[in-house]
């Protein structure tokens, strides 16, 4: 029990230091170690304090867990994360889209093309498939085509596509849901033994959201900033991490991020 409050007090002691010395907090999904997320992140968030004239501090979540329940209360100022937790955050705390990497996210169920038993979403019931932990987008997508819960896939958890890719060789799963440019990667031979027995509807990649401590005369410089090429190079790190070729963001469309929010809803815990 001690412990637990030295922990807590520590917490609050960091949100304090930090909320000193930023107006605005900006962060993302902890995906890497630390060093490697603010090598990506870092560079954005200091670009943004030049376009706005205020200081934003990017600040590394040390699990998802934190991530997410910081992200639910309104700690974060500006957040780039998946469409489903935009959709979320917009849908319940009042943050508005800013702008979005213009390639698509497409999710394919592949199998080995040797198993003639699994030829679509239905054959999937009763046996393993490999994904990421839900809330992962491809998760819930694969998850959202079973009405009976009694009727679903068993979800053979890995964490990272190069693992549940990993996982799927080694046969610990019958399937695996991967991006398509994951998949598109491997070379003709490696692509060849599996087969694609699903594909999901496009729909908006990762997402720049504010909330509302960011005015809508500081929403409109940053999405000038980040849709201009020229000024969203300091992105670069961003684009290689997320996305095939992009060289700038696209201002967000709200409507096609409608509905994404209740995939979080109704197949992951707690949101």
């Amino acid at each position: 029990m001690k412990r637990s409050k030295q922990i807590l007090l520590l917490s609050l002691l960091m949100i304090v230091t930090t909320q000193a010395v930023a107006d605005l907090i900006f962060s993302a999904p902890p995906r890497g170690t630390e060093a490697k997320e603010r090598a990506i992140y870092e560079p954005l968030a200091s670009a943004m304090s030049e376009w706005l004239g205020t200081k934003v501090v990017y600040e590394y979540p040390r699990d998802f867990m934190t991530y997410s329940v910081h992200m639910r209360k309104g700690y974060y100022d500006i957040l780039f994360d998946g469409p489903h937790f935009a959709s979320w955050r917009v849908a319940n705390i009042n943050h508005q889209y800013l702008a979005n990497l213009p390639d698509k996210l497409v999710f394919l169920v592949v199998t080995p093309a040797s198993n003639s038993n699994i030829t679509n979403t239905d054959s999937l019931v009763a046996n393993k498939v490999c994904v990421q932990p839900p809330p992962y987008l491809g998760t819930l997508i694969l998850m959202s085509q079973y009405n009976d819960p009694a009727r679903e896939p068993i979800m053979q958890i890995s964490t990272g596509e190069a693992n549940v890719y990993k996982a799927l060789k080694l046969k610990s799963c019958v399937a695996a849901i991967l991006l398509d440019r994951t998949f598109y990667k491997l070379n003709e031979a490696e692509r060849s033994k599996y087969k694609i027995i699903y594909s999901s509807r496009p729909v908006p990649n990762n997402v720049l959201t504010a909330g509302p401590k960011v005015s809508a005369e500081q929403r409109l410089i940053l999405i000038k900033n980040l849709t201009d090429q020229k000024t969203a190079v300091v992105a670069k790190p961003i684009f290689a991490s997320f996305s095939n070729n992009a060289t700038s963001f696209e201002a967000s469309d709200p409507q096609k991020f409608q509905g994404l929010d209740l995939l979080l809803k109704e197949f992951s815990y707690g949101w």
